[in-house]
């Protein structure tokens, strides 16, 4: 019963929400004017996307500090091989810590630590709310850039 409840109310609140942006001109034309669009863009101005790229054939855990608090992204695994993380907010500095790389059952591999090393921090100017920081990794080298 409880379970019947909640797909009800999933189905309550997409509906309404299907209808608004079929309403609303989200007709799939492929531009951003669209309402899907606009709501795309005023996202992308508050937001960071940080894409990882995993070229070191194990899984990745990167360490980041986002003005000042440490996050661990998400595991990147040697399959999905490129990641995007969504920051919910626009930081004022963003450094790379370090990446560990796991094999498949999570034994350490390898990893590296960039704590303090200028071509791992960034701050507002090098980067722009809406902007993707690219970080890639190999065994033999890695590398971030503000895009």
């Amino acid at each position: 019963m409880h379970n019947a409840t909640f797909v009800r109310r999933l189905l309550t609140l997409s509906v309404p929400l299907t209808l608004v942006l079929a309403g609303a001109g989200c007709t799939g034309d492929g531009t951003m004017n669209s309402a899907l669009g606009v709501i795309l863009n005023t996202t992308k101005q508050h937001t960071l996307l940080v894409r990882v790229v995993n070229n070191t054939q194990s899984d990745l855990e990167v360490d980041i500090r986002v003005d000042g608090e440490i996050k661990q992204l998400p595991l990147c695994t040697a399959l999905q091989q490129t990641c995007d993380y969504i920051l919910s907010s626009c930081p004022t500095t963003i450094e790379v810590i370090q990446e560990t790389r796991r094999n498949a059952d999570g034994q350490f591999m390898g990893g590296r630590n960039f704590e303090t090393n200028p071509a791992f921090i960034f701050t507002q100017g090098e980067f722009e709310c809406g902007d993707t920081l690219l970080l890639e990794f190999s065994v033999n080298s890695a590398s971030a850039q503000a895009l």
